[in-house]
């Protein structure tokens, strides 16, 4: 559905969504030349998705010293890699839950 909103640009970005009170399925990881780019794996109501941060080495350490739930701003983006399709989120930005409450 995202894809009958093409193309994207400039005049017409890719959307944005919101997630909120998701958990830290596996911890982030640096990856890519220069280990610039971070991917990170979160889980919500039983779904466990992978997330990538381009450019942001720095969040790394911060998304894995967190203790609680986040609130993900992010793109969706379907990943082909070896003829596998997988939905993963590219991550625009992230923060500390407000809300304690677990959604899994």
């Amino acid at each position: 559905m995202i894809e009958s909103m093409a193309p994207f640009g400039a005049g017409n970005p890719r959307p944005v969504f919101v997630a909120s009170n998701v958990e830290l399925h596996e911890p982030a990881k640096l990856f890519g030349q220069g280990e610039r780019h971070v991917g990170v794996r979160f889980k919500q109501h039983g779904q466990i998705l992978r997330a990538v941060a381009f450019s942001q080495p720095e969040w790394a350490e911060k998304i894995n010293a967190h203790a609680g739930c986040f609130d993900l701003a992010f793109r969706p983006n379907v990943n082909e890699f070896n003829g596998m399709r997988k939905v993963e989120l590219q991550l625009v930005d992230w923060r500390a839950s407000a809300s304690s409450t677990h959604n899994t």
